[in-house]
């Protein structure tokens, strides 16, 4: 083996080592929101609070992160004022006198967070393509020497930054000694943050209302655009699927193609249709590092009355371009929709 050819491997373990490493990171990730989401619903007393005022946690480049201050009653008539654990740049949904439903720690009733379920959502939208991208790095992965080597030396690497973080042994805390921690920190950091009356409120909620104005027809062009765009996908795949034929083809050629930084692979498939014609096409998905190498076999999908219409069958995957256009598009609709909807309730006010 030449060094060009050492060097591509490398680069192909690389490539999916780091397929693989990604999809580890969102389902840690999404993993860690789902089961955040789920301690608090296991934890947590649930009551009606209204909203008092916003603190204000300056941010980087103008974008301030406002904390809703809420007011709550307990079972026995103690009055509560707490700071939600979480804050956003939208000051919408945070005027003050606006009731909510909350979550309180049963341990700590000055821990609050406003229920909803963007968290969950969220957790789920970075679950399922971090399985995605698990499941086709192991289906890609080729066990060789190389990804042995770049796969020790990426463990080593990130041994060494997370050692970094390590405290010494004399200073670990156990879990409630941790969360204790925390929350003072969070509190303190609470404490010191400017207190925004309901007139600085509204006056900064004009500004985002004004600058949504513009934003918010745009937003709803592109989620419709992108909806429909899956809409017409998926019809055109249930068409192919009506009427196609599936046979077993064979991978014969990888077609590479360069961009900037990056090279994709796309598989060259022959097979032979039930007319007996042996028919050639270079699939519409590539990858870097490639899904199938040459002399792979494969499902092929075809419309018996189109020669130039075959696909690979991937099974469910076969949806994914269409159900993420719909998925995307529709988020992108609702999310306009909704800021649209505040802005005319806010306009009334």
């Amino acid at each position: 083996m030449d060094w060009f050819d050492a060097a591509f491997s490398v680069g192909m373990a690389w490539n999916q080592i780091g397929l693989m490493i990604g999809g580890l990171v969102l389902i840690l990730i999404g993993g860690a929101i789902l089961g955040n989401f789920a301690y608090w619903r296991m934890k947590a007393w649930r009551f009606t609070a209204t909203i008092v005022g916003v603190r204000v946690e300056p941010g980087s480049k103008d974008q301030n992160i406002y904390y809703p201050i809420l007011e709550y009653m307990t079972p026995d008539g103690q009055t509560v004022e707490a700071t939600a654990d979480g804050g956003s740049s939208l000051l919408g949904n945070k005027i003050p006198g606006k009731r909510v439903r909350i979550l309180v720690m049963r341990s700590d009733p000055e821990t609050v967070r406003i229920k909803g379920y963007f968290l969950p959502i969220l957790g789920v939208i970075l679950l399922l393509p971090g399985l995605g991208l698990m499941v086709a790095g192991l289906r890609l992965a080729e066990f060789n020497i190389y990804t042995l080597v770049v796969g020790l030396a990426f463990l080593g690497y990130i041994g060494f930054k997370i050692s970094k973080f390590i405290k010494p042994k004399d200073a670990w805390e156990n879990v409630s000694e941790f969360q204790q921690r925390k929350s003072d920190e969070r509190k303190e950091k609470r404490a010191a943050m400017k207190i925004l009356d309901k007139a600085e409120i509204m006056k900064l909620i004009k500004g985002q209302d004004k600058v949504n104005r513009f934003w918010v027809p745009f937003m709803l062009v592109i989620g419709l655009s992108v909806a429909v765009l899956g809409g017409y996908l998926a019809k055109d795949m249930a068409a192919l699927l009506a009427v196609g034929e599936t046979v077993e083809g064979r991978v014969v050629d990888l077609k590479s193609e360069y961009s900037s930084d990056s090279t994709t692979y796309y598989p060259v498939v022959a097979y032979q249709r039930l007319t007996g014609e042996t028919v050639e096409f270079k699939s519409k998905v590539g990858s870097n590092p490639p899904m199938n190498q040459t002399g792979d076999m494969v499902r092929v999908l075809y419309d018996p009355d189109k020669l130039d219409k075959a696909m690979i069958d991937r099974g469910i995957w076969n949806w994914a371009a269409s159900g993420g256009c719909i998925i995307g598009g529709l988020l992108l609709t609702w999310l306009a929709l909704g800021t649209f909807a505040g802005m005319r309730r806010r306009a009334r006010l």
